[in-house]
C-alpha cells in the first residue's frame, strides 16, 4: 500500500523549499516538557545518592511530576546508568 500524503502538505513543503531552500523543522517545535530542570536535577541527584533505589522510588521521593517513562528518559539523557 502506498503512503498517502495530503496535497496541502506537499504544497507547503514545496513552497517552503522555493522560498527558503530549507525544509527542516523549527527548533522547539515539538511537545513541551512536563518537567523543569530542577525536577530533573532532583531526580538525578537522588539516584546518585541512592544508587540501589529504583526509578519508581526516586519518582515518589522527589515528587517528580512525570511518568516513569519520562523519568527514565531524563536519566538516560544525562548518561547515568540505572537498572530497571
Amino acid at each position: 500500500m502506498d503512503p498517502v500524503v495530503n496535497k496541502s502538505t506537499i504544497l507547503r513543503v514545496k513552497r517552503k523549499w522555493q522560498q527558503e531552500r530549507v525544509v527542516q523543522r523549527k527548533n522547539g517545535s515539538g511537545r513541551k516538557r512536563v518537567t523543569i530542570p530542577e525536577d530533573d536535577e532532583n531526580l538525578i541527584q537522588f539516584l546518585r545518592n541512592n544508587p540501589f533505589e529504583s526509578v519508581v522510588t526516586a519518582i515518589n521521593r522527589t515528587n517528580f511530576p512525570g511518568h516513569v517513562c519520562t523519568a527514565r528518559n531524563r536519566v538516560s539523557e544525562t548518561g547515568f546508568r540505572f537498572e530497571k
